[in-house]
């Protein structure tokens, strides 16, 4: 009886101790904190840039893009994309996806850079990626864009 008896208080003590370690070890959320002015004017840029692009008029995307952009992917490192580069790839992007919806799941903005965290969703018309056309397309991309006097002129996507 005694040794029942030890191994319920060893367990009541490890459970009570695995539940004092759960409770310390959940990080708080971080306070979140008043953005400046330039701050807001650049999360605005990127967050227009994004409705944009969500609502198919790539001409008003493209306006708060710099002429000097320089955007890198990690799928090409070696040589970033321009301006004429990133307005094809979006050209085709919307042809091969025409029903393509961004969805905006996270916003940090802090200085120049503004990151966001998306996905994009949608029915291929095309095959792409080894997916033939009728398929469902879905990605979730990360991107930091660093923004000047109201243009976009640098991004890094992941």
């Amino acid at each position: 009886m005694k040794h029942v008896y030890r191994v319920f208080v060893l367990l009541l003590l490890s459970g009570v101790a695995l539940t004092a370690f759960a409770q310390t070890s959940t990080p708080e959320p971080a306070a979140e904190t008043e953005l400046t002015a330039e701050e807001q004017e650049n999360r605005a840029v990127v967050e227009a840039y994004f409705e944009a692009q969500n609502s198919g008029d790539l001409e008003a995307a493209f306006a708060l893009l710099s002429p000097d952009i320089v955007s890198w992917s990690t799928v090409d490192e070696t040589e970033p994309l321009t301006y004429e580069a990133l307005e094809g790839f979006f050209v085709g992007l919307q042809e091969a996806v025409p029903d393509l919806e961004v969805t905006v799941l996270d916003v940090i903005t802090e200085g120049d850079r503004v990151v966001v965290r998306f996905g994009l969703t949608g029915t291929l018309a095309v095959e792409m990626m080894g997916q033939p056309a009728g398929s469902d397309f879905r990605e979730s991309i990360i991107t930091i864009y660093r923004v000047e006097a109201g243009k976009i002129v640098e991004v890094w996507s992941y």
